[in-house]
């Protein structure tokens, strides 16, 4: 197997972070990088799970289009509220 160098740009604190999480599983992020290379091109490979997921996206965009979605607002106040009932829920057990 021919072994090849990658350069890339990325954000700094995107890197310290990956950095970090890197060295909580004992390995270096260059040791991290090929395994995480190998999972993303081995899990495009399956070409029918890549229509069935291009199908759903597509029917998706199709409701929105179609006017079927919920306003962010209407979701973010649904589970505001939700947690606010889990908040005050926890509160009376304490």
């Amino acid at each position: 197997m021919a072994i090849t160098t990658i350069t890339f740009e990325i954000d700094e604190k995107l890197k310290q972070q990956f950095v970090a999480l890197a060295r909580e599983r004992h390995c270096s992020a260059e040791e991290l990088l090929p395994h995480l290379v190998r999972d993303f091109v081995e899990s495009d490979s399956d070409p029918e799970y890549n229509a069935w997921f291009q199908r759903q996206v597509q029917a998706g965009l199709d409701s929105l289009a179609a006017g079927e979605g919920i306003p962010g607002e209407e979701v973010e106040a649904e589970f505001k509220a939700l947690r606010d009932e889990m908040e005050r829920r926890q509160g009376g057990t304490r």
